[in-house]
């Protein structure tokens, strides 16, 4: 809140006027979540950072559908999640701010199956440069 004072004369005794004026700033501040296209072989682990430049937040956190351990500190969460068993993942991490409306980002978290299979064919093709080849590929497990 801020308090001013005005003195107006016109053309006689000056007049003291004193009036209180409330100022809102806009918080600007951003949420980040690192690394920011994160992949994990079905299985595997991820470990994702989030940090905050708001000053005066009251809350960080993560939403997300799986288990997963979690660190903080001031302006950052970090979340553990290990034994990767969902093929779409999307954490979310939300900051609270008292008087303002929660900010939030999420992440989409690459997961995918290494999958290698050796197959034989019928007859064996010389390849030589520049030459094309029709080659088709039969992929089950997508």
């Amino acid at each position: 809140m801020l308090r001013l004072l005005a003195v107006f004369s016109a053309a006689g005794p000056p007049h003291i006027f004193s009036f209180f004026l409330t100022v809102h700033f806009l918080d600007t501040c951003n949420v980040t979540i690192h690394p920011e296209a994160p992949a994990v072989e079905f299985g595997g682990s991820v470990n994702l950072n989030c940090t905050t430049t708001c000053a005066n937040y009251t809350q960080l956190d993560w939403e997300v559908s799986v288990g997963g351990g979690m660190q903080k500190g001031d302006g950052w969460i970090s979340l553990n999640i290990t034994n990767v068993s969902e093929w779409e993942l999307q954490p979310i991490c939300i900051v609270q701010r008292k008087g303002f409306d929660s900010l939030d980002t999420n992440v989409v978290i690459y997961v995918y199956r290494e999958y290698a299979q050796n197959f034989t064919a019928g007859r064996h093709l010389e390849v030589i440069v520049h030459m094309l080849l029709d080659m088709v590929c039969c992929i089950t497990w997508l």
